[in-house]
C-alpha cells in the first residue's frame, strides 16, 4: 500500500483548501472590484489560474496513490472499482452545481435588476453579456465532460472548464495502469485526439502527469532532495518569467500555467515528499474545496444580477456585495459538502 505520512496528508489538505478559496476570492475580485482597481486584475487572474494548476498536480498525485492502493488491495488494477470511486467523487457536487444553475436561471428574471437572465450593463468589460443562462446542450456537455475540450462552453459556470481535463486524465491514467498493450495504445490515441481538439489538454497534461509521476517514485535519500531543489529552481524561474510577462503585457497565460504547475510539482517533490514539511493552514477547508470550486461562480453571478446598480456604483458600494457573495459561497459549500462530498452517504445512494 502507498501510504502518506501525517504531514503529507495535512499538507495536501491545506493546499487543496487554500487553492479553492483562492479561486473563489479571485473571481469575487474580478467581477465586483477589478473595475475600480484594474491594475491588480492580471495578477489576481494569475492567482486563480495557478490555483487550478495546484489542483492538477495534487489530483495527479492522489490518483496515482489511489491506483497503486487499488492494485495492492485487489492484487490487480480493478478498473471497475476505480471508475466507481471516481464517479462517486465527481458527480454529486457537479450535479448540485447544475441544480443551482437551473434554479437560479428560473428565478433570475424575477429578482435581477435587469428583469431577465442577463445583466443590463453593456459597457462594463467585466460583466458585459454575462448572467445566469444556458443552453441544454451546454448542460449535456458538462455531464459528458466535453465542455472546455470541444467548442461548447459553460458561460454559466466558467470554472467547470477544468473538470473535463481531469476526468479524461483519469481515463488515460486508468488505461496506462492496466499495462495491457491494447489499452496503452488506446490511451495514446485518446490523448492525441483530445489534444487535437484542444492543445491545452496536452500542455496541462504535463502538469497532471507530473503529479502522477511523483506518486510512483520511491522518494528517499539526499539525491531526491538535490534533484528537487534543481527542478524547483528551474521551473520557478520559467513560471516567474512568464507571469511577469503576462502582468506587464497581457496576452495568453497558458505557458505560465504550465510552468507554474511544474514548479508546484517540484515544490511538492522537495518540501512535501522529500523533506516531509508540515503545512497546516485551514486544512479543514479541503472537505468542501471541490464543492466551493464548482458552485461559487453562479453565486457570484446571481449576486451581481440582484444588486447590479450597487456593483456598478463604486468600490465602496460594491465591496459589501462582494463580501456577502464570498460568505454565501463559503457557507453553502461547507454545508452542501456534508452531503455531496460525504463518501458514506453517497454510497447509500449510488
Amino acid at each position: 500500500m502507498k501510504k502518506l505520512t501525517e504531514n503529507q496528508t495535512l499538507s495536501f489538505e491545506s493546499l487543496r483548501g487554500i487553492a479553492a478559496i483562492a479561486v473563489a476570492l479571485a473571481h469575487v475580485f474580478q467581477f465586483f472590484l477589478a473595475r475600480y482597481h484594474p491594475e491588480y486584475y492580471r495578477a489576481v487572474g494569475l492567482v486563480a489560474q495557478s490555483s487550478v494548476m495546484v489542483f492538477f498536480v495534487m489530483s495527479g498525485f492522489l490518483i496515482g496513490v489511489s491506483i497503486q492502493n487499488n492494485k495492492s488491495r485487489n492484487g490487480y488494477f480493478a478498473m471497475s472499482d476505480y471508475a466507481i470511486s471516481r464517479f462517486r467523487r465527481i458527480y454529486p457536487p457537479l450535479v448540485l452545481s447544475l441544480i443551482i444553475i437551473l434554479l437560479m436561471a428560473f428565478v433570475a428574471p424575477h429578482v435581477f435588476e435587469s428583469g431577465s437572465q442577463r445583466f443590463s450593463t453593456e459597457s462594463d468589460e467585466f460583466i458585459k453579456g454575462r448572467g445566469i443562462f444556458y443552453w441544454p446542450s451546454q448542460i449535456f456537455s458538462v455531464l459528458t465532460f466535453t465542455n472546455g475540450l470541444l467548442p461548447q462552453g459553460t458561460p454559466f459556470n466558467t470554472p467547470l472548464w477544468s473538470l473535463p481535463f481531469e476526468a479524461w486524465y483519469y481515463v488515460l491514467a486508468a488505461l496506462l495502469f492496466t499495462k495491457k498493450p491494447f489499452y496503452i495504445v488506446l490511451a495514446f490515441i485518446l490523448a492525441y485526439a483530445i489534444s487535437g481538439a484542444n492543445i491545452k489538454f496536452m500542455i496541462f497534461g504535463a502538469v497532471w502527469f507530473a503529479g502522477l509521476g511523483l506518486s510512483i517514485i520511491d522518494i528517499k535519500g539526499k539525491v531526491h532532495t538535490v534533484a528537487a531543489c534543481i527542478l524547483t529552481t528551474i521551473t520557478s524561474w520559467f513560471a516567474f518569467a512568464h507571469g511577469a510577462k503576462y502582468i506587464s503585457s497581457g496576452g495568453d497565460y497558458t505557458m505560465f500555467n504550465m510552468w507554474f504547475g511544474l514548479a508546484f510539482a517540484a515544490f511538492t517533490y522537495l518540501f512535501i515528499l522529500s523533506m516531509n514539511i508540515r503545512i497546516n493552514i485551514i486544512s479543514n477547508s479541503s472537505k468542501y474545496s471541490y464543492t466551493l470550486y464548482i458552485i461559487h461562480y453562479p453565486i457570484i453571478m446571481f449576486m451581481i444580477g440582484m444588486f447590479e446598480s450597487r456593483v456598478m456604483g463604486g468600490f465602496y458600494s460594491s465591496l459589501p456585495i462582494a463580501i456577502c457573495a464570498a460568505a454565501i459561497a463559503l457557507a453553502l459549500a461547507y454545508k452542501a459538502s456534508q452531503y455531496v462530498e460525504n463518501p458514506n452517504l453517497i454510497k447509500r445512494f449510488m
